[in-house]
């Protein structure tokens, strides 16, 4: 039950910002111009993370249990940020990857 929630939880606070980026721009239609920054910076933003979470990831793997219930919980942790490691920064790189082509494919009158 304890890795459910912790993993809801870095679900939310992970994708909250993108789900709230991409609402802003199907309801404000940005210019073309405004693809191709909204497109590196969900480039930057998935490389960022993929950074943070993996020296994360590092640091918990490298971090020693003092009792069995600080070993669990060190486990559990461990065990939810291996799947966002990957799964976070790939979705936002896709993301970014789908502005960067849809700036290039369209005309500049978009």
């Amino acid at each position: 039950m304890e890795n459910l929630v912790l993993n809801i939880f870095v679900a939310f606070v992970s994708i909250l910002p993108v789900i709230i980026v991409l609402w802003v721009y199907k309801s404000a239609n940005p210019s073309h111009v405004k693809l191709l920054w909204l497109g590196v910076a969900f480039i930057v933003w998935g490389t960022l993370f993929f950074a943070q979470f993996s020296s994360g990831l590092s640091a918990m793997l490298a971090s020693v249990a003092n009792n069995s219930n600080e070993q669990e919980l060190k486990e559990t942790v461990v065990q939810s940020m291996r799947v966002w490691v990957f799964v976070f920064p790939a979705v936002t790189l896709a993301v970014g990857a789908n502005l960067l082509t849809q700036y290039i494919l369209t005309n500049e009158n978009t």
